[in-house]
């Protein structure tokens, strides 16, 4: 029986293999298979010498989950024909930001911003989003940051890690090569369910939980606060499943139809207490084009769930996603796509006061915990020291690796200001205008220049009293004195006017 199904398994990949070199670039692409997009559409070059390759070749390493600094080399490629398309700017700025080179991808949006004047609003947007990614960057937070090694991570992708609460084990996904399952559509295997237990140094040999694993890709969906509950998925089609800790590894126990008599909302993700009195989840409005919002159910005295709340922190242009909530500190995390982030989804947090039922204002993670890549789901141990995310860094073992974040002292924060100064006399920008800001003790501590073509400057500051001074050929203008209180921090984004 055994050798049948080996057989059967052994031909439907050469089935699938014969397909995977048949199709051309375009449905490599369609397929999110980015990896082969690009092969393909080299060899198409190499035939045709089509300009507009160059462009997908960029694009495919772009979408890629390796190294996406190599679309760089093909967008510039491209922009050497003298292309008529506008955007190709904007997705070479976006991709200089994958190495933190801030100056080029300034210079890649100017030259954006000067082909499409007539798109304000994406260019302020796109300009508002650089000016965040650079107050993250240059205000780091004093985190370190250290991947887990090689008992974990490998050349696949390792995501969604959970660590036991007391720091005994960690579970999460991978697609690595040991992988049950066949090969999907975007030439990668299914994820399945890992296990890795921690000595006190290190964590050691990594290994699957066979009994939730099967030839169809598991995703983890959530779990309870102890670990003890796992929440998962099996793909084609989706079944949702509950696992209960059992020993030193998980059994399954059926179908998860706890949150069933939710009928109106489709749940991404969910998050229980250890008291198991409160639960979060993502969900959204079925069969409507929502985005993913968090709602908080409570137990009610017949040990039965409460409707689901909205948490009142959610913008519903956005996705919020895979929530875990730390008892000891209040505090709720969750990754978002909002734009003033570093890129694509990032990690926030909001902390609940019960005496109130009040949430705080939500903050980002900053960086060097948020990257350009994607960050979606962080986990801590019960003092909150320590905590792992899955991400892409340089120098990782593949694609997403698995990182320890440890939180050291709080850093000097700062607030990024953007400035336009208004000559009283016309009402138009000062022309030839520098900037000069002085602290207390009147020492110059920075020295700018506008932008070329919005004509605003960027200026960031730590918490203090300032002067800024306004000079055109060595002469004094104006002077203006600004105070950068806790509340400008707060806000992290702020406009200056003359």
């Amino acid at each position: 029986m055994r050798l049948q199904l080996f057989l059967i398994s052994f031909f439907f990949v050469l089935k699938v293999s014969g397909q995977h070199y048949s199709l051309n670039g375009d449905e490599y692409y369609k397929n999110e298979n980015y990896q082969s997009a690009a092969i393909a559409f080299k060899k198409d070059f190499v035939k045709t010498s089509d300009s507009l390759l160059l462009k997908k070749i960029g694009d495919s390493y772009l979408e890629s989950d390796n190294n996406r600094l190599k679309a760089i080399k093909y967008y510039k490629s491209y922009l050497k024909f003298k292309p008529k398309d506008k955007d190709i700017w904007l997705k070479l700025s976006k991709t200089y930001l994958y190495q933190y080179d801030i100056e080029k991808a300034k210079i890649c949006l100017n030259e954006y911003i000067s082909l499409a004047r007539n798109k304000k609003k994406k260019i302020m947007r796109e300009f508002e989003h650089l000016s965040s990614f650079e107050l993250h960057y240059v205000n780091p937070k004093n985190i370190s940051i250290v991947n887990v090694g090689k008992t974990v991570n490998t050349s696949a992708n390792e995501t969604f890690p959970i660590i036991d609460p007391k720091h005994k084990f960690l579970i999460f996904e991978s697609n690595k090569l040991k992988s049950k399952g066949r090969i999907q559509l975007n030439g990668q295997l299914n994820k399945d369910l890992y296990i890795s237990r921690f000595n006190g140094t290190s964590f050691g040999t990594t290994r699957p939980i066979k009994k939730l694993n099967s030839n169809d890709p598991e995703e983890i969906r959530g779990y309870s606060e102890n670990i003890k509950t796992i929440y998962y998925n099996s793909k084609n089609p989706i079944t949702k499943f509950y696992a209960i800790k059992k020993g030193l590894s998980y059994k399954k126990k059926g179908l998860n139809k706890f949150f069933n008599y939710l009928k109106d909302l489709e749940i991404h993700s969910m998050y229980e207490t250890s008291t198991s009195d409160m639960t979060f989840i993502s969900a959204k409005q079925k069969g409507k084009k929502h985005h993913y919002q968090l709602y908080m159910l409570k137990k009610l005295p017949n040990k039965k769930w409460s409707s689901a709340v909205s948490i009142p922190i959610t913008n519903k242009k956005y996705d919020y996603i895979n929530p875990f909530f730390h008892s000891p500190t209040n505090t709720l995390y969750f990754s978002s796509n909002l734009d003033n982030g570093l890129g694509g989804y990032d990690l926030y947090s909001t902390i609940f006061h019960s005496e109130t039922n009040q949430w705080d204002a939500i903050e980002n993670l900053g960086y060097p915990i948020n990257s350009p890549y994607d960050e979606k789901n962080l986990c801590l141990t019960n003092d909150g020291s320590t905590g792992f995310i899955s991400t892409q860094r340089e120098g990782g073992f593949g694609k997403y690796d698995i990182y320890k974040i440890s939180f050291l002292n709080e850093p000097v924060r700062r607030v990024i200001y953007l400035a336009d100064f208004i000559n009283p006399n016309d009402n138009k920008p000062y022309r030839g205008l520098n900037l000069e800001v002085h602290d207390e003790n009147k020492n110059v501590i920075g020295k700018y220049l506008p932008n070329e073509q919005t004509g605003t400057f960027t200026i960031i500051l730590e918490m203090g009293n300032y002067e800024i001074v306004g000079i055109i050929k060595d002469e004094v203008i104006f002077i203006k004195k600004i105070t950068v209180s806790e509340f400008d921090l707060q806000a992290e984004l702020k406009k200056i006017k003359l």
